[in-house]
């Protein structure tokens, strides 16, 4: 089961960084119960949740298609399990041929609830896939364009600004993939091939990072975190740069054209506020590197 809370970013910590949302249902509980999240095991456990009661499971097998606000959003075929549900207030919001529910929702409080009805997620990848995306797009902190599944960023507020760091794991080698032929080809993501640099436009979200959408900000690169500049770095023979970036400050939100190798970080200060911030961002990453 999914579930999404009503204030998606992520609640900051004492030290600037985040902790992970909280999913928080009508009652103030974790999704109605003590647990950080709802998932089928809560189902078997308990016999229902949110008043919605699982059934027998029986294959299905056929298009599939979505209603309400994905109508024309979700696609693909589906073969596989599926659990019969019964409840009040649940609506269909992804259907296997023309009447299998696939995945529900109800408004639980100030946020809707999402549950998938197949038995093994597997088979249900393009249905579920939408729903996570606009999950996510309404808490992201950053959005990419071009979107990329391999692009994942780790983001804190540090004191007026904030710090990101960013891995494009579709140019990052994984496991032994070079170091020797392998028997069997393994599926992604545990054998990989290089897909090069991620280039396009980030918005860094400057209310989703906890900053001011209206305060003046600066964008500043940290050089020396990647390549041969990386190797650099770590040999002692130079340390870490700071370069202002050029971006543009609009909408509440920071754009900027990237080009990302394998990794990068970024920093977002106060405009005039730069040398500081970078001095304490190269001691941040140091800290963390060595």
């Amino acid at each position: 089961m999914l579930c999404t809370h009503r204030q998606l970013a992520c609640p900051p910590q004492g030290d600037g960084g985040c902790r992970a949302p909280t999913l928080q249902g009508s009652d103030g509980g974790l999704c109605g119960l003590r647990e950080p999240g709802l998932g089928a095991q809560h189902f078997r456990s308990q016999g229902s949740a949110f008043g919605l009661t699982l059934q027998s499971s029986q294959p299905a097998t056929g298009p599939v298609s979505g209603k309400g606000e994905f109508d024309g959003k979700i696609g693909g075929n589906y073969d596989g399990k599926v659990w019969a549900s019964k409840g009040d207030g649940w609506e269909t919001i992804a259907l296997v041929g023309d009447d299998r529910p696939l995945i529900v929702s109800k408004a639980i409080g100030k946020a809707p609830a999402y549950v998938y009805l197949g038995e093994l997620i597997k088979d249900g990848g393009a249905a579920i896939r939408p729903v996570l995306a606009r999950m996510g797009e309404r808490g992201a902190l950053l959005k990419f364009a071009p979107e990329d599944d391999y692009m994942e960023y780790v983001a804190y507020r540090k004191g007026a600004g904030a710090w990101v760091a960013l891995f494009n794991h579709g140019n990052i080698v994984i496991g032994c993939d070079r170091l020797k032929e392998l028997r069997a080809a393994a599926p992604e993501p545990l054998n990989t091939k290089p897909r090069g640099p991620y280039r396009g436009e980030i918005q860094f979200r400057l209310e989703r990072l906890g900053l001011d959408p209206k305060g003046e900000f600066a964008l500043f690169e940290v050089e020396g975190i990647d390549g041969k500049a990386f190797d650099e770095v770590i040999s002692g023979a130079k340390t870490f740069t700071i370069k202002e970036v050029p971006a543009e400050l609009k909408d509440g939100a920071i754009k900027a054209a990237v080009s990302i190798d394998k990794r990068a970080q970024y920093v977002i200060a106060p405009k005039g506020q730069g040398r500081r911030c970078s001095s304490e961002s190269r001691r941040a990453v140091r800290a963390q590197l060595f």
